[in-house]
């Protein structure tokens, strides 16, 4: 569940400010998680290019790895040999590149489409916002999504009895070609009584890259 949650929500970011449409985002990444006693790396390089509608994760630790993400499914590979494949319809819109070339990371995804917006308020200096599904089966709880200063603060996920499940912090923006991006995101997930957190940070960021094709478009002939 917890890695699945990641995978859902890896990661989600704010507004451009470009006279040209971004298309494509390359960043190298560091993803740590820690578990009870245990502490978990993983270092690797992602590719997005919205026309193609593809997430590639380049993974370089602890495993070299291939992930490619599409609108149905995420399919594994080690040394260019397809070796898992996991459905997850959807996935796509949902990913931190995909609403940050979208400008749509400010309300976390959630202004349009399943969820509709329940109330807003103001919290000292933050500006937050209630949002619920119309469609319990997609999510039955609330989603509180906070902005400070004009871009994406926190996520707080809540279920059906108000309890908290999970939070999202997203901290130290940075701006890439005007577009202002979150550098370090903060997961933070209860369950059974224990918290358990992942943090994932980014750098080199690099937009509208024109090399690196074969990896944008991975695997060669998709």
């Amino acid at each position: 569940m917890r890695y699945s949650l990641f995978t859902l929500l890896v990661l989600f970011i704010s507004s451009s400010f470009s006279s040209e449409p971004n298309t494509r985002i390359r960043v190298d990444f560091t993803i740590k998680q820690k578990i009870e006693n245990r502490i978990s790396l993983e270092i690797g390089t992602a590719y997005y290019d919205k026309l193609k509608n593809q997430l590639v994760y380049q993974l370089t630790f602890p495993n070299r790895n291939i992930l490619v993400t599409t609108d149905t499914a995420v399919f594994t590979y080690s040394d260019d040999s397809l070796i898992n494949t996991s459905f997850q319809p959807g996935i796509i819109q949902r990913s931190i590149f995909h609403l940050m070339l979208t400008s749509n990371l400010k309300s976390f995804g959630l202004g349009k489409g399943l969820f509709k917006t329940i109330k807003v308020e103001k919290q000292d200096s933050l500006v937050v916002t209630t949002y619920k599904s119309d469609n319990n089966k997609v999510f039955d709880g609330t989603i509180l999504v906070s902005n400070h200063k004009n871009k994406l603060h926190a996520v707080v996920y809540k279920d059906a009895s108000g309890n908290v499940v999970s939070k999202q912090f997203y901290e130290k923006y940075t701006t890439v070609d005007g577009l202002e991006i979150p550098t370090r995101i903060v997961f933070i997930v209860f369950e059974n009584g224990k918290e358990y957190y992942k943090t994932i940070e980014f750098s080199n960021i690099v937009l509208n890259e024109e090399h690196n094709n074969h990896m944008y478009h991975y695997p060669a002939g998709h």
